[in-house]
């Protein structure tokens, strides 16, 4: 399993000690098409790494439905928020086709990371690279949807004055 996982984006930047530590943490698990892996509100108990397959994560809300945000992949995490102790889900993750996952238990993911500070960190630092690529990925979104109109001189919101120095 730690070999396999030295294919995915989320444990580039992980020690081999550290891969070796995530390993004993996973179970795989299949999943059919359109199936709910989770759902928004829902308490954060595990987190996924894709190893095959596609999953869709969507923004859901009542009078409105589902949107979809982005299409997750092989070699990518979701479902980042379990490492908060009494976190919720922030998005809905469905199967587009048929997925293996390895699930990752909160929790047991938490434990390790205090125990060890150095896979800890490692385990963190992968996770921001996870929320930027996420937040700009969103921020890409919001142009697209909302153009280039508002925006200033030098990329500023219209409104934003730059100060005289």
């Amino acid at each position: 399993m730690s070999q396999e996982l030295s294919e995915f984006d989320f444990c580039r930047g992980l020690s081999d000690t550290s891969r070796i530590r995530l390993a004993e943490l996973i179970s795989p698990v299949e999943l059919g098409e359109h199936q709910i892996v989770f759902r928004t509100g829902d308490p954060a108990e595990n987190s996924y790494l894709i190893a095959d397959g596609l999953v869709a994560l969507e923004i859901c809300a009542p009078g409105v439905g589902c949107r979809r945000m982005m299409t997750a992949g092989p070699g990518e995490l979701i479902g980042w928020s379990p490492l908060v102790e009494g976190a919720r889900y922030a998005a809905t993750a469905r199967t587009v086709g048929r997925c293996r996952l390895l699930k990752i238990s909160g929790s047991a993911l938490r434990q390790a990371c205090m125990a060890d500070s150095r896979f800890g960190f490692e385990i963190m630092r992968s996770i921001v690279n996870v929320l930027s690529t996420r937040i700009n990925a969103a921020r890409l979104q919001l142009l697209d949807m909302f153009g280039p109109e508002g925006v200033g001189q030098g990329g500023e919101p219209a409104s934003v004055t730059s100060p005289r120095g």
